[in-house]
């Protein structure tokens, strides 16, 4: 598993993206999100965006991480993701964030929320549980 770290020194804003041929793991204080399929053409990819990722992660840690998810969900043509929240943000923030651009790539996903709220899209099904 190959490993690589985007921070900026100025805010601290910082990513651990660890990625193989059939997984990558984006890790941030507030977010982290484990992708399951076929990523072969991943490091090229991550080469390609690295300075637009350096850009985004100054910003925020948030357009960091929706930004190489959207771009893994354009260039990766099928994969599932399980999405973990760290933070206290609200599932509903999220999906606005990142479960429309989901739903248009047609990508199965779950994302699990610390106060034990769930949703999944599989099989063009939503479930949504709130524990």
């Amino acid at each position: 598993m190959k490993k690589q770290i985007i921070k900026d020194q100025k805010t601290g804003n910082r990513m651990t993206v660890k990625y193989a041929e059939d997984y990558i793991m984006i890790d941030t204080k507030k977010y982290m999100a484990e992708l399951f399929g076929n990523f072969k053409d991943f490091p090229d990819f991550l080469e390609e965006i690295k300075e637009d990722l350096e850009e985004e992660i100054k910003k925020s840690i948030e357009n960091a991480f929706f930004y190489i998810l959207e771009g893994i969900a354009t260039e990766i043509p099928k994969f599932k993701i399980i999405y973990n929240i760290k933070s206290k943000i609200s599932l509903l923030e999220v999906i606005d964030d990142f479960g429309s651009i989901a739903c248009k790539k047609n990508i199965d996903f779950e994302i699990q929320s610390k106060n034990k709220e769930f949703i999944a899209k599989a099989n063009n099904c939503l479930i949504y549980y709130n524990g």
